[in-house]
C-alpha cells in the first residue's frame, strides 16, 4: 500500500508538530516513510516526549537542545524473525547544540546521518565556517574553516559514548586534523573525554586557543604568558581525563609535542626573552622542556640550552649554552 500526506499532524506525549510532504508505503513486513524536509526545532521536543521511561536519554535531548533542518528523511520499521527493526538516514543542515557533559557545542554544523535505533552514524561535511566548542576542556570555542570526518553515537543500557574520527578542518588558516571520543556511563566518576589534535604550521597565538583550562592554575598561566610569538610547523596534542574528578585526585592529563621556528619566549618574568628561537616543546603532565637548537638573548648565542618548567610553573631550570664575546656575556648574567 502506498499513501500520501500533504500535512500530517505528529502528537506524541503532549507535544504536536506538522509534517509535510509525508509519503510512504505499508506492506506485510513492515513500513517505510519519507519526508521531504523537517524542521528540527519542531521534531527535538516530540522526540524528548517519545523517551518517557528512559530518562538519562531523555535528559541529554534536552540539555543538547538540537536544532536546524532535516531533507531527505527517510524512516523504516520491519520484520526479523521475531524482533522489529528501525533504521533511519537524514541530511542535516544548519545544525546547532549546546555542549553537555563532554560533548561539542555546535552552531551551524552539516552533515548526513542514518543509523538504527540508539545506534547513530554521521558523515560530516561542512563547506563553509561554523563554530565549535568543548565546554569541558576549552574556555573558548573555535571557528573552523569546514569540516570533513565522521562522528558515532551510542546508546546502550542508559550509558552514552560519542566519538569522532578523522576529522579535518582549519583553524585561522592552520590545517587541524584529529579525534575524539566521549564515555558517559552511569558512574559518576568513570566518565571520560580524550581529544587528540595534530596539525602546522600555526601561528604562536593560534596555537594558544588549545591550552586547556583544567590544567593548574600555574601551567596555563605559563603556557599563556611565556610564549610571546613564532611558527609552530608541527603539533601534537592529547588530553584524556575524567569529567568529574574526586578533591586531589591527578586524573587528568595532557602531552603536547611541538616543533617551533622564529619563536620569542620569556621563560621566566625576570629572565630576559629568547628570540630567534628554532626547538623543541614538550609538555607532559606538569612538567614543559623546551630544548633550544637556535635562539639569542642579549646578543648571547643559547644554541643546545633546555630549559625545564616543573610543578605547574612554580620553578624553572635552565642548563644554558652560551657563547658571546666578555662584555655581552657579563650583561647577560
Amino acid at each position: 500500500i502506498h499513501f500520501a500526506s500533504p500535512t500530517l499532524r505528529v502528537a506524541v506525549g503532549g507535544r504536536e508538530a506538522f509534517v509535510e510532504g509525508l509519503v510512504g508505503h505499508l506492506g506485510e513486513q513492515g513500513v517505510g516513510l519519507f519526508v521531504p524536509a523537517i524542521d528540527m526545532d519542531v521534531f527535538s521536543p516530540l522526540a524528548q516526549a517519545s523517551t518517557a521511561g528512559m530518562e538519562r536519554l531523555g535528559r541529554w535531548l534536552r540539555e543538547l537542545d538540537l536544532r536546524g533542518q532535516a531533507s531527505n528523511l527517510r524512516f523504516v520499521v520491519f520484520r526479523r524473525q521475531e524482533s522489529w527493526i528501525h533504521g533511519y538516514t537524514a541530511d542535516l543542515s544548519g545544525v546547532a547544540m549546546k555542549g553537555y557533559k563532554g560533548a561539542p557545542e555546535l552552531i551551524d554544523g552539516a552533515a548526513t546521518v542514518w543509523g538504527s535505533g540508539a545506534h547513530l552514524l554521521a558523515d560530516v561535511g561542512v563547506a563553509h565556517s561554523f563554530d565549535m566548542h568543548f565546554p569541558e576542556v576549552f574556555a573558548e570555542g573555535w571557528t573552523l574553516g569546514g569540516a570533513t570526518g565522521r562522528l558515532e553515537a551510542l546508546i546502550r543500557n542508559g550509558d552514552f559514548a560519542l566519538r569522532g574520527e578523522d576529522i579535518r578542518t582549519s583553524v585561522d588558516g592552520a590545517e587541524i586534523q584529529g579525534s575524539f571520543a566521549l564515555a558517559q556511563p552511569k558512574a559518576r566518576y568513570d566518565k571520560r573525554l580524550t581529544l587528540q589534535l595534530s596539525g602546522g604550521p600555526i601561528e604562536v597565538p593560534v596555537a594558544k586557543q588549545f591550552i586547556p583550562y583544567k590544567l593548574s592554575a600555574g601551567l596555563v598561566n605559563w603556557l599563556n604568558d611565556a610564549p610571546k610569538g613564532g611558527l609552530i610547523n608541527g603539533l601534537d596534542f592529547a588530553y584524556q581525563g575524567q569529567i568529574h574528578v574526586r578533591r586531589g585526585e591527578p586524573a587528568r592529563r595532557v602531552a603536547l609535542n611541538a616543533t617551533v621556528q622564529n619563536a620569542r619566549a620569556r621563560f621566566h618574568e625576570d629572565w630576559p626573552e629568547i628570540s630567534g628561537l628554532d626547538g623543541t616543546v614538550h609538555v607532559s603532565g606538569a612538567q614543559v622542556k623546551v630544548a633550544a637548537d637556535a635562539g639569542t638573548s642579549l646578543g648571547v648565542d643559547l644554541t643546545g640550552s633546555v630549559v625545564r618548567v616543573r610543578d605547574n610553573g612554580d620553578r624553572v631550570e635552565a642548563d644554558l649554552r652560551a657563547s658571546s664575546d666578555g662584555a655581552r656575556m657579563l650583561g647577560f648574567v
